[in-house]
């Protein structure tokens, strides 16, 4: 009788091991199963030069994912994955020029698609009627230099694109280059893209636009990122910005003020002078702006933004004198510069104050997390807003339209 232990480890090697019938013998890959819940064909590694066979794979197998990264692979031709029901193709850091137009016909489940660190230079075209899932295009570190305005004429429902470390010329993008984009894509990298001007309305029909990496280019604006007016979801979805290691003397808060409250905006290493897109400081409140490396002027414009405390400031003052090197203080704490720019700044009687946005408010510094949110309504003191008292008001309302 075998013991209970011994058919405990035959049964998990079971569900380990028993399900690489789905694809055939001889096959050039490792196929791994886990049960019915997880298939994968690792291809990494090795040496391939032409692509697999996949026409023998289970057609009625769904695999999690194929990786064929690190191979010598040079083209990708029609009918590659030909009616495989896949979630995820990865094959960065291949020798690739060529993708057939029909390569990836078919392949209605893919949702990832990943081709980093090969030497296309052109974008792949990808229809929507073959790929119908596919939320997330990577073409990062290849040599792209152009993308054509049909390339997305018909696209797939990117949500994320990619373009990272490609040599795009500005007089290859135009207005209509992600104009099909629009009502799906959220996420954009065009970093170390060697772009020196974003040109007026390339992003402008992006309407859910809202994590945009444009670091490592020579921007010297941003401002057209403006043109999009955003229509998602802003309560909750958040957004992002990094923009550093460019050439940037000033940024326009229209950049921001059209999309979800920031968690982030990166603008190191630029040469701003102030940052007075921060002056609506309620609408940026819990964000992070991280500013070392720019030539600061810490005036009374900047202390006003810093005082109310809603935000993280990170960086040194370069200007005035007096508070060169002084670093700007991180959220709910004092600083030198917030100190000492009471004495030349209005409003010295709120050194100890912090703003409720909820409110519209200073607050007590020491009692804000008590009495934050808990807004005035009648009479003296903080009380949380009467729900009895905005339905009543409601009914009042309902009576007086019915009249």
């Amino acid at each position: 009788m075998t013991s209970r232990p011994v058919a405990y480890l035959f049964f998990i090697a079971t569900i380990l091991h028993g399900g690489h019938t789905f694809c055939p013998d001889g096959f050039p890959c490792t196929c791994e199963s886990r049960g019915d819940m997880f298939r994968a064909i690792n291809c990494i590694g090795r040496g391939l030069t032409t692509m697999p066979d996949f026409s023998e794979v289970d057609r009625n197998a769904s695999i999690q994912s194929i990786n064929l990264m690190d191979n010598k692979l040079t083209r990708i031709p029609n009918s590659t994955f030909d009616d495989l029901s896949v979630f995820s193709v990865i094959m960065d850091n291949n020798p690739i020029e060529d993708i057939s137009p029909f390569a990836f016909k078919g392949v209605k489940d893919l949702a990832t698609l990943s081709l980093s660190n090969c030497t296309l230079t052109s974008c792949p075209v990808l229809k929507s009627a073959d790929m119908t899932n596919l939320t997330s295009l990577t073409l990062s570190a290849n040599k792209i230099t152009t993308i054509a305005d049909d390339v997305f004429a018909d696209p797939p429902p990117l949500k994320l694109l990619s373009l990272r470390g490609n040599q795009l010329k500005l007089g290859n993008l135009s207005e209509n280059t992600f104009a099909r984009l629009g009502s799906t894509l959220e996420r954009i990298d065009l970093s170390g893209a060697g772009l020196a001007e974003i040109p007026q309305k390339l992003f402008a029909p992006l309407q859910k636009l809202r994590v945009i990496k444009l670091q490592d280019n020579m921007l010297g604006s941003v401002d057209a990122l403006a043109a999009a007016k955003y229509s998602g979801e802003k309560i909750l979805k958040k957004s992002s910005y990094n923009f550093k290691n460019n050439q940037l003397n000033s940024i326009s808060p229209k950049v921001f003020l059209n999309r979800p409250t920031p968690t982030t905006i990166d603008v190191s290493n630029n040469n701003l002078t102030t940052l007075d897109f921060l002056a609506d400081y309620c609408f940026f409140e819990g964000a992070e702006v991280v500013a070392y490396g720019n030539p600061i002027n810490c005036d009374c414009a900047l202390y006003n933004v810093l005082k109310a405390q809603t935000l993280a400031v990170l960086g040194e003052c370069a200007s005035p004198a007096e508070y060169k090197s002084a670093k700007l203080p991180p959220v709910y704490a004092e600083g030198f510069f917030l100190q000492a720019a009471m004495a030349t700044c209005k409003g010295a009687d709120e050194e100890f104050r912090r703003y409720d946005c909820t409110c519209n408010t200073w607050r007590n510094f020491t009692t804000f997390q008590e009495e934050r949110g808990k807004c005035v309504t009648m009479g003296s003191g903080i009380v949380k807003p009467s729900w009895a008292f905005l339905v009543n008001i409601s009914v009042i309302f309902a009576m007086v339209l019915m009249k």
